[in-house]
């Protein structure tokens, strides 16, 4: 596994500088893990206030997360094959 350290600019490998959604994925998942009666959304409520954000910008957060999140499951899907055969459009 890959060090959490900072990446010096001249290493090549893919270290995370900014673990802001890790750190979230993290938060949502343990809190959610200690009371299961809650709902992800709910979940995810808090953390934009332990960032500070404005409760104007929480639902702009959110769909930041989500679209995030997208993206990453997009990006693991080739033109050329599958590489999770579970998301492959049919």
């Amino acid at each position: 596994m890959f060090g959490r350290g900072r990446a010096k600019e001249d290493e090549k490998a893919p270290y995370i500088i900014n673990e802001l959604w890790c750190d979230l994925n993290a938060y949502v998942m343990s809190s959610w893990a200690r009371d299961t009666a809650l709902t992800e959304k709910e979940v995810f409520a808090d953390y934009p206030k332990l960032l500070g954000l404005l409760e104007k910008d929480e639902a702009v957060f959110r769909k930041i997360a989500e679209l995030s999140a997208h993206g990453v499951l997009l990006g693991r899907i080739s033109k050329i094959t599958a590489i999770n055969s579970w998301s492959e459009k049919k």
